[in-house]
């Protein structure tokens, strides 16, 4: 059942004296955070953390930031850049060719922490281990120059039923692309299970540094299952066909209208890429019109629709798991120590009988460095040692497969 918390229908130009009071008091009780002026735009601002509760590990997880830590330990390429969101293709924005129309209305990211080659939160993390979502988060920059009413964010947060799940035939990897329903007439997600209307004000305005939106969604996960979020603005103040709402280019405009900034990484040199779920969402502007020429009308087009590298929102997910919280029809429980690893690392887990498995250690790049393989006649506990000395340090991929499962570990070679 989809919850509105605070869903209404808002004017593009104008709100009455009763819609912002009303309003007002409601985003009040969301408890929704705003941090600012504490992020600086350095990459280092928000390392992936993690947080033991009792039995139950918090883990604040960004795709971006994940796949810029890996670029740098490998050389790989990696891009920062931001993006108006807006809209109306009529005002304008400044590219690297020039002014233009701003391309993109809305966009989203899907978290996925058993994706292919990435097991993102910890060994224990599994396709049988259940998690919470616990709050999403995303960096901005909001510049207000108009006063007359609060302009608005919708943030629509999808489960996994939700999400529409692809092979991507452009990767030989097996690479996948996630996507979900939009609806180019009301310009938002459709098929969301949580939105939150959320009014900026000058409370909101950050531009020296970056800011950043705390959403609480506290829902709960099945093993094995994505989770995914979208951002839409919505200007509340007026602006004419022309209008540059670019704060950045140099001289500024003279007519001043209110902005918002997202912020994207993107992997240029697809050294990273078969390993990453190609999971960030977009409502572009054909999309928004419904003049999309490749398929993509009634849905955000995900990531792998431009052949220029991954992208992927700058968005965090607060995820809560147990590592013991494993399903009670499971047969396999992994678990890969010491993480970080030094000469060698271990596999314990159990399983069917019969059964020859082979654990084989990847690097970033999808390589195979070293694999071995045992027969085990017996559903007892077994064990696999596997040699690390060699590796150089960095991050590597343990994968593990069987007849009747495979799973993918991450682990760090110090």
């Amino acid at each position: 059942m989809k919850k509105h918390l605070q869903l209404k229908k808002l004017s593009i130009f104008f709100l009455t004296a009763l819609q912002l009071v009303i309003m007002s008091m409601q985003v009040k009780s969301q408890s929704i955070q705003t941090i600012k002026g504490e992020i600086p735009v350095e990459f280092e601002r928000t390392p992936s953390s993690t947080s033991t509760t009792g039995g139950d590990v918090s883990y604040w997880f960004n795709y971006g930031e994940d796949i810029w830590e890996i670029a740098d330990a490998e050389g790989g390429d990696v891009s920062y850049f931001r993006n108006f969101l807006f809209p109306d293709s009529t005002v304008l924005v400044e590219f690297s060719d020039g002014l233009g129309s701003p391309w993109k209305h809305s966009l989203g990211q899907v978290f996925d922490p058993v994706g292919p080659l990435f097991s993102v939160l910890s060994p224990e993390v599994n396709q049988f281990t259940p998690y919470t979502l616990d709050s999403i988060g995303f960096f901005y920059r909001y510049f207000r120059f108009q006063n007359s009413a609060p302009d608005t964010l919708r943030v629509q947060v999808y489960e996994n039923d939700n999400i529409t799940f692809q092979p991507d035939p452009g990767w030989t990897s097996g690479a996948s692309y996630a996507s979900v329903d939009y609806d180019y007439q009301t310009r938002t997600g459709t098929n969301f299970t949580q939105e939150y209307t959320y009014l900026l004000t000058n409370a909101d305005t950050i531009s020296a540094t970056q800011g950043f939106l705390k959403f609480p969604v506290n829902i709960p996960v099945n093993a094995n299952e994505k989770v995914g979020a979208t951002i839409t603005y919505i200007p509340g103040n007026q602006f004419n066909t022309g209008d540059t709402i670019d704060v950045y280019v140099v001289p500024p405009p003279t007519v001043q209208r209110n902005a918002f900034v997202v912020y994207e990484y993107r992997d240029n040199d697809f050294n990273l890429e078969p390993m990453y779920y190609n999971n960030q969402l977009c409502a572009t502007t054909d999309v928004r019109y419904n003049t999309n020429t490749n398929g993509w009308n009634g849905s955000y087009i995900p990531g792998t629709a431009w052949n220029a590298g991954f992208y992927h929102l700058d968005m965090s997910f607060l995820v809560t798991f147990n590592p013991s919280g494993i399903t009670e029809n499971s047969n396999h429980r992994i678990n890969l120590f010491p993480n970080p690893a030094d000469e060698t690392i271990t596999l314990d887990f159990a399983g069917t009988d019969n059964e020859i498995i082979t654990a084989s250690i990847l690097d970033v790049a999808g390589r195979e460095v070293y694999s071995v393989q045992e027969s085990y006649t017996s559903p007892a506990l077994k064990h696999i040692t596997l040699k690390t000395e060699s590796l150089t340090p960095g991050i590597y991929f343990c994968r593990v497969s069987g007849k009747t499962f495979s799973e993918n570990l991450r682990f760090v070679k110090k």
